[in-house]
């Protein structure tokens, strides 16, 4: 039984050495790269580079990237040191109006890519944001929210979305959304907070309504502005297909 025993905790320990060394590699990389994304398949972006990187060279190598809901693909880029640019192509399995972050990681260098929603809406007070879309399959889908801030209480409002189905196969509406705040008091953002609400209909209905939770903070006079990135998607339940979506951030602040 003891040489058995000290066998499995010698593989236990190698296993824990190895992962805590990829881990380590992965966050402490001698070079750091960061650089914000566009909405276009071929970018040259200027890029921050960290005081430990090579001031001259390129580097090449593979970013993986990934958009909300789990969308995943990978695709090329090269850094110049020099110029301090970075060169990508984002790949086709991403769409191009959404959010989307890539991602690369080695021992030598680390690379991150963020990139906001094309719609980007910001206000003081109160307004009120709609959109909408018409899926692949036909379907209609409008959505509005109303947003409010005041030094006491900022409150991002339900998304009401309202969608014309075909009536030819269960769909689902998906609201997904990542909100956070900002106070005098408080190390900016606070509240970061992610929910994703789906609601599936059966194939029969051709006009359905969905109302996502209303969010809110409350401040004492120290509020100063609330953030959301939202994405309102329709799917097939069957396939899984995205068959239609919008995204937006918005940020408002107080008057």
């Amino acid at each position: 039984m003891r040489p058995r025993l000290l066998l499995l905790i010698v593989a236990a320990a190698v296993v824990a050495l190895l992962s805590g060394t990829s881990r380590a590699g992965a966050g402490t990389a001698a070079c750091t790269a960061t650089a914000t994304g566009k909405h276009v398949r071929t970018q040259l972006l200027k890029v921050h580079l960290a005081g430990t990187c090579p001031v001259t060279g390129v580097a090449h190598g593979t970013l993986t990237f990934s958009q909300w809901p789990r969308i995943r693909a990978d695709g090329v880029f090269a850094l110049d040191y020099a110029a301090a640019t970075l060169w990508l192509r984002v790949p086709r399995k991403l769409s191009m109006k959404p959010a989307w972050t890539a991602h690369a990681a080695t021992t030598a260098l680390d690379v991150s890519v963020q990139a906001s929603p094309r719609r980007r809406l910001s206000g003081r007070g109160r307004y009120s944001i709609r959109g909408g879309f018409k899926a692949s399959n036909g379907a209609v889908v409008r959505w509005h929210q109303t947003v409010t801030a005041t030094p006491n209480r900022i409150t991002l409002g339900s998304v009401h979305v309202s969608a014309s189905l075909p009536g030819n196969g269960s769909m689902v509406v998906a609201v997904h959304e990542v909100r956070q705040f900002c106070a005098t008091n408080k190390t900016c953002p606070f509240g970061l907070k992610t929910t994703t609400d789906r609601v599936a209909f059966p194939a029969a209905f051709t006009h359905v309504t969905v109302s996502s939770p209303l969010w809110f903070v409350m401040g004492d006079g120290t509020l100063l502005s609330g953030r959301e990135q939202t994405t309102i998607l329709l799917r097939s339940k069957r396939t899984h297909r995205i068959l239609g979506r919008s995204d937006f951030q918005a940020l408002i602040r107080i008057p």
